[in-house]
């Protein structure tokens, strides 16, 4: 399973993602490098 689908970035492309947006993507693939390095460049971005 593909954590970085384009339905997902596609589905709300005006909302910032939730923190349930979050745990649904790191649930879908948790041993996937892409998704740990979309949680980090999301929570960089959340403290900016």
């Amino acid at each position: 399973m593909r954590c970085f689908e384009p339905a997902f970035a596609a589905a709300q492309p005006r909302r910032r993602p939730s923190f349930g947006d979050y745990r649904r993507v790191s649930n879908a693939c948790k041993a996937d490098p892409l998704a740990r390095a979309f949680r980090f460049r999301a929570s960089r971005a959340r403290a900016c």
